[in-house]
């Protein structure tokens, strides 16, 4: 009986490419990661019962469904929970802190022109329903989740811009790129080179 288990299979070339190309749609934050691509490896998960891809899969396809965005939740809930210093930001293009629909909501922060939702355990759990809540906060075409590192916890109690520093350090710290593939239904990842 083949085992559902997700692996992180990694995709090449071909993956660094798409992972580019979405970061080059999105907020100028995470368009500037691009230039950390070239010391890291793209990936996505995979089962060994899904039939193996091509080499050069269609990302813009779909396809993947939705056990695979549950297979994402549990990773960055990982993170989350396994390092205190990681913050997973989620770009939301769509909306800006003054929007109506963003009254009242905590853990937000813009930063040149673009909102952010993020999330940081700071040795507190978080748990899967608020990492899935953020996922769907985030814009879709392209879909960003950056999962990064600071040396403190990034305490935004009321929404406004992050000052240079702390962009400079959320920016120094990326640990992996999340972005959103198969139209949608699944991301394709890169992490930094360990």
């Amino acid at each position: 009986m083949p085992s559902t288990s997700p692996e992180k299979k990694r995709l090449g070339e071909h993956g660094t490419r798409y992972v580019s190309e979405q970061l080059a749609d999105a907020a100028p934050f995470s368009e500037a990661l691009i230039h950390y691509l070239d010391t890291g490896y793209a990936w996505e998960f995979v089962t060994e019962e899904q039939p193996q891809s091509p080499e050069e899969p269609d990302f813009h396809a779909g396809g993947r469904g939705s056990e695979f965005i549950g297979k994402y939740v549990e990773f960055l809930f990982e993170l989350l929970n396994k390092e205190p210093s990681t913050i997973l930001l989620f770009e939301n293009q769509l909306f800006k802190l003054t929007d109506p629909v963003m009254a009242g909501k905590t853990g937000l922060f813009e930063w040149l022109g673009a909102t952010y939702s993020y999330l940081q355990g700071g040795g507190e759990s978080v748990s899967e329903k608020i990492v899935t809540d953020h996922l769907r906060g985030v814009s879709q075409y392209p879909s960003v989740v950056v999962a990064t590192r600071m040396s403190k916890v990034l305490h935004i109690e009321q929404p406004r811009s992050l000052t240079p520093k702390e962009a400079s350090e959320l920016e120094t710290g990326v640990e992996h790129i999340l972005v959103g593939a198969y139209d949608e239904e699944a991301y394709v990842g890169w992490s930094r080179q360990l």
